[in-house]
């Protein structure tokens, strides 16, 4: 890849980085929540989730949005709302103040996730289209570990607020990166109606194989998301960390994404075929998913089958992603993100309650009948990943 080329994924990665620490960075403020605002575990859950609300209903629409607007005037204008709701995050008093910036910054966010691979995928081709998914789906542990990071930092402290004002900052940064990013505008046809657009769209979205492929996406990131939520409640209570601890040690694991993901990238190059490596990914992950959960662990046990789950992970979703391109087709590449976005937003609205909740009360075996069972019926909708035979050059 060119050095231009590595310019543009590393800005519209950083947009990526800013959506995911925007769910992360509430998690470790559990406790902050319930001082300021009498929050519940299950109220708290709530909050965390409903920053995809709007994902649910919007995520499809949004890519007529971009397809109107174009990927860089969407990512400059989500930005600049991420920066408002951040400043009203650390202003208010009012918790309805803090209910309506929640659903506005889920509202900036899945124009991102529908925007920026978008943009990707249309300014790369080929061997470089193939590198830049695979390096893009490492925007999810990245951003979730810097949110977990950065929350916890700042959690159970007088300045607990203060994590809005970095993030905030983080926004700003990706808004003035932005203004430096190439505009792309739509596929559909030139000078179709809003009627028009909501045709092509539809007509690609009920695809089979689409449908499937985004099915799979949502258990993969369901449980990903599950166990990165859960995991630091779940080791206070049965390993005696302290919150910050616990979200100290999920941070630091999650990054192992990012070697799953290279070791993912490496082995397509090489023409394993991708349902291999995702059906490989699945068996490591109910496997050492189920073991994080199992009580009595030191610390350093703790951090290695983390590890080894967050890798396997980050191998799963990465062999998801650089198929994507292949799956969609040229002409469906803006369904195709709106899909995988809507598919993400239904895993982060439904999982966080429930894992949190899961994380208050159960025990590590419930976790691995989960974990089994889900890994099982998401390699079989992946089925149709043996189409894409492997991400070789183009």
């Amino acid at each position: 890849m060119t050095r231009n080329s590595w310019r543009l994924m590393l800005g519209i990665y950083l947009f990526g980085v800013c959506g995911t620490s925007s769910v992360s960075k509430i998690v470790p403020l559990a406790g902050d929540f319930a001082g300021a605002f009498a929050f519940g575990a299950g109220t708290f859950g709530l909050f965390v989730s409903i920053f995809a609300f709007p994902a649910v209903v919007l995520a499809l629409t949004s890519a007529l949005v971009v397809e109107r607007f174009g990927s860089r005037t969407v990512l400059i204008a989500a930005a600049g709302t991420g920066v408002l709701t951040n400043a009203v995050f650390y202003l208010a008093d009012d918790v309805a103040l803090f209910w309506a910036a929640r659903l506005l910054e889920g509202v900036a966010v899945v124009h991102v996730y529908t925007a920026a691979p978008a943009l990707m995928m249309r300014m790369m081709d080929g061997a470089r289209r193939t590198t830049a998914m695979t390096v893009w789906s490492s925007y999810m542990p990245v951003g979730t570990a810097l949110g977990m990071a950065m929350g916890g930092w700042f959690s159970e402290t007088e300045n607990w607020r203060m994590i809005f004002a970095v993030h905030g900052a983080m926004m700003a940064m990706a808004l003035l990166v932005g203004l430096r990013l190439p505009q792309a505008g739509g596929q559909g046809p030139v000078g179709a109606g809003l009627a028009q657009r909501v045709a092509v769209l539809g007509k690609a979205v009920v695809q089979a194989d689409l449908l499937a492929y985004a099915l799979s996406y949502l258990i993969v990131i369901g449980l990903g998301i599950g166990i990165t939520f859960a995991m630091p409640a779940y080791l206070a209570r049965v390993g005696g960390y302290s919150m910050a601890e616990a979200s100290g040690i999920v941070a630091a694991t999650t990054l192992a994404m990012l070697a799953g993901s290279a070791l993912a990238g490496g082995v397509f190059t090489r023409g394993i075929p991708v349902q291999r490596v995702f059906a490989l990914a699945a068996c490591a992950g109910v496997i050492a998913g189920t073991f994080a959960f199992v009580p009595g662990l030191s610390r350093g046990q703790t951090y290695v089958v983390l590890a080894c789950w967050f890798a396997s992970s980050g191998a799963a979703i990465a062999a998801l992603l650089a198929a994507l391109p292949r799956i969609a087709g040229e002409a469906r590449l803006s369904a195709g993100a709106a899909l995988v976005n809507q598919a993400g937003a239904l895993a982060t609205l439904i999982s966080p309650p429930i894992w949190l909740s899961l994380a208050a009360h159960s025990g590590w075996a419930i976790f691995g009948a989960i974990l089994a069972l889900c890994w099982l019926i998401a390699v079989v909708l992946g089925a149709f990943l043996g189409r894409t035979t492997a991400m070789t050059s183009a």
